[in-house]
C-alpha cells in the first residue's frame, strides 16, 4: 500500500470490526471504510441504569388487595405482568409479580364499585328481555347501543366481576333495533 491510501483515522472494517488505522498497521482496502465526521466511540450507546424491580408472590398480592390466589394470578397473566419464577420457601416453583405492574393493575380492579346502579340489570334479564342470545348483548354493548357497568359481587366462591345492562337502553333497542330487524 501507498502513503496516500493509507487511512490514518479510526474506520469500521465490512466484518463491523472497529479498526485503528495506524503506520505500523496496514488493512487491505477490502476491509477498510472510512469514518471521518464521527469520533471514535460515537457508536457506542450507553445503557440506562437499571433500577432494582421488586417482584411480589401472588399469595402475597392477594392479601395486599383482599382477593383470592387463583383470581389474581388469572388477572395478572391476562394482563400480560412480567414475573420470574423463583422456588418459594416451601421448595417449589412460584410465580413472583413485578410489584409496580401489578400494584397498577390490581388498583384499577379494586377502584370498581360493589353495588348495582338503579336502572341496571344482570345479563340473564336482558337475554330474556331482548329474547336474544348474549353474543347479541355483548355486540350491542360493543357497538355503544347498551351502557353497561361492572360491579364487584360477592358470590359462593369469592369476589366476581359482573356486568349489568341499563334498562332504559335495552327497552330502546327492543322497540327499535329489533323491531326494525324482525320487519325484514
Amino acid at each position: 500500500m501507498e502513503m496516500d491510501e493509507r487511512n490514518y483515522k479510526t474506520f469500521i472494517g465490512t466484518d463491523g470490526n472497529r479498526y485503528i488505522d495506524s503506520p505500523k498497521i496496514l488493512f487491505p482496502a477490502s476491509i477498510r471504510k472510512k469514518r471521518w465526521r464521527y469520533p471514535i466511540f460515537n457508536h457506542i450507546k450507553k445503557k440506562p441504569k437499571k433500577t432494582a424491580v421488586r417482584y411480589v408472590s401472588t399469595k402475597q398480592l392477594a392479601k395486599m388487595f383482599g382477593g383470592r390466589v387463583s383470581s389474581v394470578r388469572a388477572l395478572l397473566t391476562r394482563h400480560k405482568v412480567a414475573y420470574q419464577v423463583r422456588p418459594t420457601p416451601m421448595q417449589r416453583q412460584g410465580k413472583f409479580w413485578n410489584y409496580d405492574e401489578a400494584k397498577n393493575v390490581l388498583l384499577q380492579i379494586k377502584e370498581l364499585a360493589d353495588f348495582v346502579p338503579e336502572g341496571y340489570v344482570p345479563m340473564n334479564k336482558a337475554t330474556e328481555m331482548l329474547g336474544v342470545v348474549r353474543s347479541f348483548v355483548y355486540k350491542l354493548a360493543a357497538r355503544g347501543l347498551v351502557r353497561k357497568h361492572y360491579a364487584r359481587l360477592t358470590s359462593t366462591k369469592g369476589k366476581r366481576l359482573r356486568c349489568f345492562y341499563h334498562l332504559g337502553d335495552l327497552e330502546y333497542v327492543k322497540s327499535h333495533v329489533l323491531k326494525d330487524k324482525l320487519k325484514q
